[in-house]
């Protein structure tokens, strides 16, 4: 199959913002297709307290796939 489209937040200590609340402000301004359908709010999990980076301090997006994988695969034990 193909990608699906997946948000990692990290929210501000003083937000409140839920899960829905995203979901929320993206359907408000693009069409639902390009919503993500997934989102991780990265504050909330104790296995990733930050945003994986490199040295060139870019995202390392390849980690945030095994992360994601790793989590679907826990679900799917459940």
């Amino acid at each position: 199959m193909g990608q699906e489209i997946c948000l990692y937040v990290k929210l501000r200590p003083d937000s409140a913002l839920s899960d829905d609340d995203i979901r929320q402000l993206f359907l408000a301004r693009i069409a639902r297709f390009k919503c993500p359908r997934h989102i991780v709010v990265i504050n909330r999990i104790e296995s990733l307290t930050e945003l994986p980076k490199g040295p060139t301090r870019k995202i390392l997006r390849r980690k945030l796939r095994e992360h994601f994988a790793s989590m679907q695969e826990q679900v799917q034990e459940a």
